[in-house]
């Protein structure tokens, strides 16, 4: 910062320190509704923190495991392999579970001329919903990794593999029950 901002800085916040002096007192001799509409004019506390207060917040973890299969047609003479995957898993922990839920996975790779049997490792991510109690809690994105392998049958490449997905997020606390 060169001198001119730095004195710049110093006037300004002089100013303000010297309009806090001079309209804090008389403002606390009338009250403290009008200490309050001070902060009307420029920052006040409304402007700071946020309306309606915080919601306390509850922290999650899941898992579970994920199957996934597909076939896939490799043109004669390709080394190119395109597969969509799915699979379904029920995933849950900490009091929440995500219920059914299916995961649709795109995968490609190259499969070497001559090859039969193909192994791979599919990332999967995906956004998922969260219930608590048969209530909508939030949602997590589950991720991890999944190892597919399988035979070329003819021109038809079919894999198949299980592996673990996990994922953790914050979804608001439960509301107190009213007592009676």
């Amino acid at each position: 910062m060169g001198p001119a901002c730095y004195n710049l800085a110093m006037k300004i916040l002089s100013a303000l320190l010297l309009a806090a002096i001079v309209f804090a007192p008389a403002a606390s001799a009338q009250g403290p509704e009008s200490i309050r509409d001070l902060g009307t004019a420029g920052f006040g506390v409304s402007t700071v923190l946020p309306q309606g207060g915080f919601k306390a917040q509850q922290y999650v973890s899941v898992s579970g495991y994920l199957t996934l299969r597909g076939s896939a047609y490799v043109y004669n003479g390709s080394t190119y392999v395109s597969i969509s995957l799915s699979g379904s898993g029920n995933f849950s922990g900490s009091g929440v579970q995500t219920g059914y839920v299916t995961i649709n996975q795109h995968e490609s790779f190259f499969l070497p001329q001559g090859q039969n049997h193909a192994f791979q490792n599919v990332r999967v991510s995906a956004n998922v919903p969260l219930y608590r109690n048969g209530r909508y809690a939030g949602t997590v994105t589950l991720s991890g990794y999944v190892p597919i392998s399988g035979f070329k049958s003819g021109d038809w490449l079919h894999l198949s593999g299980s592996g673990s997905l996990s994922g953790s997020t914050f979804i608001p606390d439960e509301e107190p029950k009213p007592k009676r």
